[in-house]
């Protein structure tokens, strides 16, 4: 790797094949090369030629990640915490969290989640603790809890016992 253009060929041939699995964040992607030993420059250069290619956009890998959080019964906050984490922030998850947080597709994926998790919470004898349990599993999910009570509502009108 003496040579900066057998380096910068490297890191771009290293982030196709990266890339070839999944998609990336800018963020995700320069840990990877930084893991590989790649310097800073080079990193930075291979990251925007994958850009320029196509290759790498952070707002459809935010878009595809988001979508993923939400088909995993995810909430408004956990999304949030779980896209920082892969280093995707900004105006384009913004955008994605205000249309979602708080609103009907949060709460339809809220009573989703729970009326897949009932049948689990329904050992629970007593209804406060079962209540209880409910509140804290939905809240670890990234629910409020207005979208867990209004879940439990929704939730209760379907049982027939309820």
């Amino acid at each position: 790797m003496d040579n900066p253009s057998d380096s910068l060929a490297s890191a771009l041939d290293a982030a196709i094949r990266i890339l070839t699995r999944r998609n990336h964040s800018r963020h995700e992607m320069a840990r990877k090369l930084r893991q590989r030993r790649f310097t800073k420059a080079v990193i930075d250069a291979a990251i925007a030629r994958c850009e320029q290619l196509g290759y790498m956009d952070d707002a459809e890998t935010a878009a595809g990640y988001f979508r993923e959080l939400i088909r995993k019964g995810m909430g408004g906050e956990r999304i949030r915490f779980e896209m920082n984490k892969k280093g995707l922030s900004g105006d384009t998850v913004e955008r994605l969290l205000e249309a979602y947080a708080g609103g009907p597709d949060e709460t339809a994926a809220a009573c989703g989640l729970l009326t897949r998790r009932m049948a689990s919470f329904e050992r629970e004898s007593d209804p406060q603790k079962r209540r209880e349990k409910i509140f804290r599993f939905m809240y670890s999910r990234g629910f409020s809890a207005d979208i867990t009570i209004e879940a439990l509502q929704k939730n209760v009108e379907k049982t027939p016992s309820g």
